[in-house]
């Protein structure tokens, strides 16, 4: 008797644990993978459409140009970013594609073609003021680490 009822007290703490894993996965501020799959914060599939617009060689804002790109039904951008852009220039870009109703993944392009500049990137994003650009975007943002870094494809792909 003393063993059934320790099962079924282990059930009961382990149903309860991985309930409450559960719950706080589902508050998560952000995006998350599941699988193959991207959810946004409220679990809801999302599959992204639109454009890569090189936001940091044009109008480094994006006012004008995401306002338009928005009138296309897209529902992102791939903004294109350099680790010269500043971190209130990545803000106000972000802002603006967030104000047309788009999500923004940003993109490192220092690196295409290039993997030993892979730690100028990991730089960038780890740096205390671009962090606090993330964290303050972070509810509808992706990141895209970098551009295609390296030179070389692997036999799986």
């Amino acid at each position: 008797m003393r063993k059934i009822s320790f099962i079924m007290v282990m059930v009961i703490f382990l149903t309860a644990c991985l309930s409450n894993i559960t719950f706080a996965e589902d508050r998560y501020p952000g995006f998350r993978v599941k699988g193959r799959f991207l959810y946004d914060n409220r679990g809801e599939k999302v599959i992204l459409y639109g454009p890569n617009i090189m936001t940091i060689w044009g109008e480094v804002s994006g006012e004008k140009t995401f306002a338009e790109i928005a009138k296309t039904g897209a529902n992102a951008i791939r903004i294109v970013w350099l680790t010269t852009g500043s971190a209130r220039n990545l803000d106000l870009a972000i802002y603006n594609c967030r104000k047309n109703n788009m999500i923004p993944m940003v993109e490192l392009h220092d690196a295409t073609g290039e993997w030993h500049k892979l730690p100028q990137l990991v730089d960038y994003w780890t740096s205390p003021e671009i962090v606090e650009v993330i964290q303050k975007h972070q509810e509808y943002l992706l990141i895209n680490i970098g551009n295609e870094v390296g030179a070389e494809v692997s036999e799986s792909d």
